[in-house]
């Protein structure tokens, strides 16, 4: 009996002691070093993570469906361009005179210019359109140097004219309404018919000079 009780407080001493030192082992441990250990492994999976591309926010160019911006400046008003798709040969674009910016898609085009009495036409030519491209085309009309243009408008449109040459007092034009002429260089005069209901316009002198547009502007007074 006396063994036996002997026996199990030696157990028990054993236990006990293994017990404090555990106890110890675990006091020594540092947790900090254990956290770094684990955020690491929580961190890095993310950094080798790529995302799949948004195809519908990418923007290549100027505007998100590729297209370019192209500027026509014709600087009469009188002149017309028309644009074509290369390949298909339709039209795209057709407008008279002045300044216009517009869309166009990535692709193949060519713009062809109308005729204009009294200058010699553009050259129609073809151009390539990239992807968000800011594309400039110069329509310049040149006058002839020979038989300058000389541009008269008047008002009301049924109102009739004559054009005379100074030099010799000939006659060398007459029309009714707005109107274009081509005319030697030299010095001429217009002459106003008279209309009924309105106030005559005053006899005009003006002077035509080699590669110039001269402009006469007429307007009749209502009564």
């Amino acid at each position: 009996m006396k063994n036996s009780k002997f026996i199990l407080r030696q157990a028990s001493k054993a236990l006990s002691s293994k017990f404090k030192k555990f106890k110890k082992s675990l006091k020594k441990i540092k947790i900090y070093p254990l956290l770094i250990v684990l955020a690491m492994l929580l961190v890095i999976p993310l950094l080798r993570y790529t995302p799949l591309p948004n195809k519908g926010l990418q923007l290549r160019g100027s505007a998100p469906d590729e297209t370019a911006f192209v500027s026509v400046s014709v600087p009469i008003n009188e002149g017309n361009y028309a644009i074509f798709n290369n390949e298909t040969n339709e039209l795209v674009k057709r407008n008279v005179g002045s300044l216009e910016k517009f869309e166009l898609k990535p692709g193949q085009y060519r713009i062809e210019f109308s005729d204009v009495v009294g200058y010699t036409s553009p050259i129609s030519h073809k151009f390539q359109i990239e992807p968000g491209a800011d594309v400039n085309i110069d329509g310049y009309y040149d006058p002839n140097c020979d038989y300058p243009l000389l541009g008269l408008r008047v008002f009301p449109d049924n109102a009739q004219y004559n054009i005379f040459d100074t030099k010799n007092n000939e006659k060398v034009a007459s029309s009714e309404g707005s109107d274009f002429f081509q005319l030697p260089v030299g010095r001429y005069r217009v002459e106003f018919v008279e209309m009924e209901n309105y106030t005559m316009r005053k006899t005009q002198t003006f002077m035509m000079m080699p590669r110039t547009i001269t402009t006469v502007n007429a307007m009749y007074g209502k009564n």
